[in-house]
């Protein structure tokens, strides 16, 4: 009888994991997409310096490895998160004159131009896109001008899409309503995108943020089919949560029932969680624990 060579048998003991490939794939860039938003929530809560800057390369990495799988959706996912934890990184010096490397800055506009490209009506990419365009007209007084009506007309096409904003020179009276809208001062405390409705696509549009003179509480909306509704757990304020360093953003499914929107935050050795459900074409709150 002959025999079957060795690298024959190492071939054919490999196959059904081969085979297993295409069914881990997208499981695998959930899991790293959660990973890079759970180490952009640690360089948030890290304040400036390296502890920060490491905690953002970790999440870069992350997003990476999300954006490797063949799914234009996760991809855009990925390039979101990154485009986050780009804009919250400290340029560093060059240390050869001669060598040019692009800054973090230019990095978050590739990620969201391409972002662009494979979702064009993508709300987040729109608004993200108009935080890197304003902060480039404070590095470069040249051509502040040209940077800050960039940055104008892309917070337009997010306000087109449903984020609740508030641009320069518009009235507050236009704005007043249920909720403080976003201004492009404010501080970015979460941007991501979640299935709060049980459609099998992340396509609801999480934006917590915070005034930079407000040290007592963040708001908060989600943003769904060109529809900002506002996440309130305070009716006094208007606000989402007391200021606290917000952990975790996540959908818990349940059987029989729509699923929870769950806000972890950590303030000092408080706890504080907040709770919301999808009912119709609302999100009703269900008070912190």
């Amino acid at each position: 009888m002959r025999r079957i060579p060795w690298l024959c048998m190492v071939v054919f003991a490999l196959l059904p994991r081969w085979s297993l490939a295409p069914a881990v794939a997208l499981p695998s860039a959930g899991s790293a997409l959660m990973q890079g938003y759970a180490f952009l929530a640690q360089a948030r809560a890290a304040g400036p310096g390296e502890s920060r800057e490491r905690f953002l390369s970790k999440a870069v990495r992350a997003f990476k490895r999300a954006y490797r799988v063949p799914n234009r959706h996760q991809q855009v996912q990925a390039l979101l998160g990154s485009a986050q934890s780009y804009l919250l990184m400290q340029a560093k010096k060059q240390r050869f004159p001669f060598l040019w490397n692009a800054s973090p800055l230019q990095r978050a506009e590739k990620s969201l131009l391409h972002a662009l490209v494979l979702q064009p009506g993508n709300a987040a990419a729109a608004l993200l896109l108009g935080l890197v365009s304003w902060k480039q007209a404070q590095h470069n007084t040249t051509r502040r001008a040209a940077y800050l009506a960039r940055s104008r007309q892309y917070l337009l096409q997010a306000a087109a899409l449903g984020v609740p904003l508030r641009l320069s020179g518009q009235s507050r009276s236009l704005l007043a309503g249920s909720f403080l809208p976003f201004e492009i001062r404010y501080v970015l405390v979460w941007l991501q995108y979640l299935d709060l409705r049980g459609k099998g696509k992340a396509q609801d549009l999480v934006l917590v943020y915070r005034p930079p003179a407000s040290k007592a509480v963040c708001f908060g909306v989600v943003v769904t089919e060109g529809n900002a509704l506002p996440l309130v757990t305070n009716t006094t304020t208007r606000s989402l949560l007391p200021t606290a360093t917000l952990q975790h953003v996540r959908v818990v499914l349940r059987r029989g029932g729509a699923p929870l929107l769950v806000f972890s935050a950590q303030r000092g050795k408080q706890h504080l969680e907040a709770r919301f459900q999808w009912r119709g074409n609302r999100l009703v709150s269900l008070g912190r624990p």
